[in-house]
C-alpha cells in the first residue's frame, strides 16, 4: 500500500517535470529562432573579408534548424503526445532519427570551425589573410554538414518502429551498436568538439596574453626622453597640413625665437644658399610631403659660413626626411592596431561561446550517463527516464538559441551592426 502509494507520488513528480522541461524547451526554441534571425541578418552587415563573420551566419542557421528539430519535433510534441517519429512507418522513423543527429552535430562543428579559423589566423596570419572570404566559409560549412550527414548514415539502417514507437534495434547487436552509440554521443557530438574547443582556448589566453605583452612594451617604447627629442614650440596640431600635401614645402621653425627658415634645396649660382625668416617656408623639391617641426635656431643666417650653412641644411633634411618617413607609416601602424583590436575582439567572442559549449555539452553528457543507470521497465522508471532524457535536451535547446546574446555582450563590431540595422 505504501509502496503504491509513493510510485505514484514519485511518478507524478517524474510527469511534472518532464511537462515543465517541454515547456521551457518549446519556449527558449521561440526565442532562439528569432534570436537566430537577427544573428544571420547582422552577419551580412559585418566586415565580409573576415571567413569567421559568415560562419557566425552559417552557425545561425544550423543552430535554427537543430533547434527546431530538438525544441519544438522532440520536446513540443512529446508533451502533446504527438512525436513525428511514433505511430508512422518506419521510413519516417529512421529520417527523423537521422536528420535530427546530422544536424545537432553539424552545428556544433560549426562551433569547432570558428574556433580552427582564428586558430589558423593566430599561426598563420599570412595564408589566412589571402584565404580568408566568404567561399572559404562556405566550403567549411558543406565541409561539416556532408561528413556528419555521412557519419549518422547508420540510423537508417538502426532506427525502426516497435511497439509504436521509434526506437533502435538492438537485434542487429548490443555490442557493435553500443561501439557506434558510445562513438556518435561521446565522440564525435561532445567529445572532440569538447577537446578542440579547450585546446583552442588555451591557444586564445596564451595570444591574449601576448597582445597584452606587446601593447605594453610599445607604450613604454614610444614615451622617449625629452633630450632626446628637438625642441619644440608649437603644437602639431597647429600646422597647416594643406602645405604638407601639396609636397612643395616643408616648415622648420625656430626653438628659440619661433620664427621659421626658408632654403631652396638648390643652390644659387654663386654657390650660396637663400634664405629667409619671419614666418617664410623651406622648400626642398627632393622631399615631397614632409612633417612640420622645429629643428634649429639660427640667428644671423648672412654671418654664418658656407660650410657651417651647408652643415645645418644637411641636419635639418635628414631629419625631416625621417620624421617624414615616421609620418608615411603612421597610417600603416594605425591600421596594424585596429585589425589586432578587432582579432582581439573576435577572440573574446569565441572563448565566451566555448566556454559555453563546453559547459552546456558535459551537462548533456552527464545527464545521459545518469539514464544509463536508469533500469527497469516499469512505469515509475520509465517516467524517470523520460524525465532525465527531457532534461537532456534542455542544455542542448540552449546552446542552440543562447549565441545572439553572446555576440552582442562580448562582440563591439556585431553589437554595432545590430544597433544601426534597427534604426535603419
Amino acid at each position: 500500500m505504501n509502496n503504491t502509494a509513493l510510485d505514484r507520488a514519485l511518478l507524478s513528480r517524474y510527469e511534472r517535470g518532464f511537462q515543465f522541461c517541454c515547456v521551457s524547451g518549446f519556449i527558449i526554441t521561440c526565442v532562439g529562432l528569432v534570436a537566430n534571425f537577427l544573428v544571420y541578418k547582422t552577419s551580412r552587415r559585418l566586415d565580409k573579408k573576415y571567413t569567421c563573420t559568415h560562419l557566425i551566419g552559417y552557425l545561425a542557421v544550423w543552430d535554427s534548424i537543430a533547434a527546431l528539430q530538438d525544441g519544438v519535433m522532440n520536446l513540443g510534441l512529446d508533451l502533446l503526445g504527438l512525436h513525428p517519429a511514433d505511430n508512422v512507418n518506419s521510413v519516417i522513423c529512421k529520417l527523423f532519427h537521422y536528420h535530427s543527429w546530422a544536424s545537432s552535430m553539424t552545428a556544433n562543428f560549426h562551433v569547432v570551425a570558428l574556433a580552427l579559423d582564428r586558430v589558423v589566423a593566430i599561426y598563420a596570419p599570412f595564408w589566412h589573410k589571402t584565404h580568408s572570404s566568404e567561399n572559404s566559409a562556405m566550403k567549411m560549412s558543406f565541409a561539416c554538414a556532408i561528413f556528419n550527414y555521412l557519419v549518422v548514415a547508420p540510423n537508417f539502417y538502426i532506427f525502426k518502429v516497435m511497439d509504436g514507437t521509434c526506437q533502435i534495434d538492438f537485434s542487429h547487436g548490443v555490442q557493435l551498436l553500443g561501439i557506434y552509440l558510445n562513438t556518435i554521443n561521446y565522440g564525435l557530438f561532445s567529445g572532440a568538439p569538447f577537446i578542440i574547443l579547450f585546446v583552442s582556448n588555451i591557444v586564445f589566453l596564451v595570444t591574449l596574453a601576448k597582445y597584452k605583452n606587446n601593447r605594453n612594451e610599445k607604450l613604454n617604447k614610444s614615451s622617449p626622453s625629452k633630450s632626446s627629442l628637438p625642441p619644440t614650440s608649437r603644437d602639431e596640431s597647429t600646422l597647416d597640413k594643406s602645405k604638407l600635401d601639396s609636397g612643395k614645402y616643408c616648415s622648420v621653425y625656430c626653438g628659440d625665437t619661433g620664427n621659421s627658415l626658408e632654403m631652396n634645396s638648390s643652390m644659387e649660382n654663386d654657390g650660396k644658399l637663400t634664405s629667409k625668416t619671419n614666418g617664410n617656408l623651406l622648400s626642398p623639391n627632393d622631399l615631397g610631403s614632409s612633417l612640420i617641426e622645429e629643428h634649429s635656431n639660427i640667428d644671423d643666417e648672412e654671418k654664418q659660413p658656407m660650410t657651417q650653412k651647408i652643415s645645418k641644411r644637411s641636419a635639418t633634411v635628414q631629419f625631416v626626411k625621417s620624421k617624414a618617413s615616421s609620418m608615411l607609416s603612421l597610417s600603416d601602424k594605425k591600421s596594424r592596431e585596429k585589425k589586432r583590436s578587432q582579432d582581439r575582439a573576435i577572440i573574446i567572442m569565441l572563448m565566451v561561446i566555448s566556454c559555453s559549449f563546453l559547459l552546456l555539452t558535459a551537462t548533456t553528457g552527464a545527464l545521459n550517463v545518469a539514464s544509463i543507470g536508469v533500469t527497469g521497465a516499469d512505469e515509475v522508471s520509465q517516467a524517470r527516464r523520460n524525465l532525465i532524457s527531457a532534461s537532456a535536451e534542455i542544455p542542448i535547446v540552449i546552446n542552440n538559441s543562447i549565441n545572439f546574446f553572446f555576440y552582442f555582450a562580448s562582440f563591439a563590431s556585431f553589437r554595432n551592426s545590430f544597433i544601426a540595422m534597427v534604426r535603419s
